[in-house]
């Protein structure tokens, strides 16, 4: 789903699809496979991928003759190579690879006629390729409540009104991390975690470049935490916390914290944010501002890391969501785009605006020059992350207090964990070589 500056005019290059696809179909039966069992899936296929296909065509073309050609491409200073994707026919659909520093490859693709499309890596050499049906609405988060409070009502200290206004007018880049926690049965799903945290990074910064904020989020410490994802979301949110003797240990030096879960919680909850801005909470479950929230690793077709980022750094569900009508409490709502099927990041889908687009609300972008504007003044949440993005920044000092990783290369770690040394023979060498793949941490 292409947008442009309202200004300028969006240009369609188009290019005859020639070759064959980077990633090959088997005929495995994959029907019990626990990442082959979700609701929204049409599909679940093994494959086999040509990475350096990946990594050195352009275009390139995927399963079903689906041809996208390369808009960006670079490191993203972790390791982790991007690339962003569009169509080469001009019918909006895009796509993200990220690709590890052990070239473990992760596929999105969003098309324009309602079927997404993701490649997940389960282990060394075994790939899953997922056909996901768009319109399965597959992510629901707690209304905030209380939400009786108004933004003039909230008193702020005059240096953080002044450094919030700096933040909205500058163009400087701005860096916030995130400590990463993930459960036992995400660890257990046989899916590869660290690839499938990467890529939701590496949507989350396209989502910002594409809104025009300039914020990099940055995932530090991936840490595996003894939490169950059974029950509610305040269940799961409770848990985390309690994991941790106070909550600087949560943060581990970052500015934010996010636990990422396998499965939705009871009544197909898939995320929550313990507060809604975390500068100035308008909502905070624990009646303090913890800078926490919980989403499930998986996107397709909604991105719902991002999602409940965006409430971290002050971001609201959309006006007919809320039901607040004209008494909303912030001006940082997602917004349903009139006249076209589409929704920003904070919004909910309705039976007209079924299709999430990769982009935060805001009035200074929109569709066909402009007649179909992504936002309003008033709905407007590029302009609240504008805001905090500088004070969220400095809440923590961006390095680890509890450094966990892996000295051996994670494939060689995954190896020897199938093979059980994380549990015998050689617990000592992998507690001392490979503490985030087995759960040392």
């Amino acid at each position: 789903m292409n947008l442009v500056l309202i200004i300028l005019s969006s240009l369609v290059s188009h290019v005859a699809s020639v070759g064959t696809s980077v990633i090959t179909l088997l005929d495995d039966d994959m029907s019990g496979h626990p990442l082959c069992q979700a609701e929204d899936l049409l599909a679940c296929q093994k494959a086999q991928v040509d990475v350096d296909g990946v990594l050195n065509n352009d275009p390139i073309i995927f399963p079903y003759e689906l041809t996208l050609e390369k808009t960006m491409d670079y490191e993203d200073g972790s390791g982790t190579r991007v690339m962003e994707l569009k169509t080469t026919e001009g019918n909006s659909s895009m796509a993200l690879i990220t690709i590890t520093d052990e070239k473990i490859v992760t596929v999105s693709i969003d098309t324009s006629h309602g079927l997404d499309f993701n490649l997940l890596n389960c282990g060394p050499g075994f790939y899953l390729w997922r056909t996901v049906n768009e319109t399965f609405y597959d992510h629901f988060d707690l209304n905030p409540k209380g939400l009786n409070q108004t933004d003039s009502n909230r008193k702020l200290d005059p240096a953080l009104t002044q450094l919030m206004e700096e933040s909205r007018q500058s163009s400087q880049q701005a860096t916030i991390t995130i400590k990463l926690y993930y459960t036992p049965a995400l660890q257990d799903s046989q899916l590869n975690v660290r690839a499938t945290l990467a890529n939701n990074i590496a949507r989350t910064n396209m989502i910002m470049r594409n809104t025009n904020i300039p914020l990099t989020i940055q995932g530090i410490c991936p840490e595996l935490i003894p939490v169950s994802e059974i029950g509610s979301a305040p269940a799961i949110l409770n848990r985390t916390v309690l994991q941790f003797n106070n909550l600087d240990e949560l943060y581990d030096g970052a500015d934010l914290a996010m636990l990422v879960t396998l499965g939705c919680a009871f009544q197909r909850v898939c995320g929550m944010a313990a507060t809604i801005n975390v500068i100035n909470p308008l909502y905070n479950y624990y009646g303090v501002p913890v800078r926490l929230a919980w989403t499930i690793a998986l996107m397709n077709p909604f991105s719902v890391f991002t999602h409940e980022l965006g409430h971290l750094l002050g971001g609201l569900h959309n006006r007919e969501t809320i039901n607040c009508r004209g008494n909303c409490p912030s001006t940082a709502l997602g917004f349903l785009v009139q006249g076209l099927p589409y929704h920003t990041v904070m919004a909910y889908e309705n039976s007209k605006h079924p299709f999430p687009i990769d982009y935060f609300s805001t009035p200074t972008l929109g569709y066909n020059d402009g007649a179909n504007p992504i936002g309003t003044p008033v709905d407007d949440v590029r302009s609240t992350i504008l805001s905090t993005r500088f004070p969220i920044s400095r809440l923590g000092n961006d390095q680890c207090q509890r450094g966990c990783f892996n000295r051996d290369t994670w494939s060689t770690c995954w190896d020897w964990r199938q093979s059980g040394y994380c549990q015998h023979t050689y617990v000592s060498y992998m507690r001392a070589n490979c503490a985030l793949v087995c759960g040392f941490c």
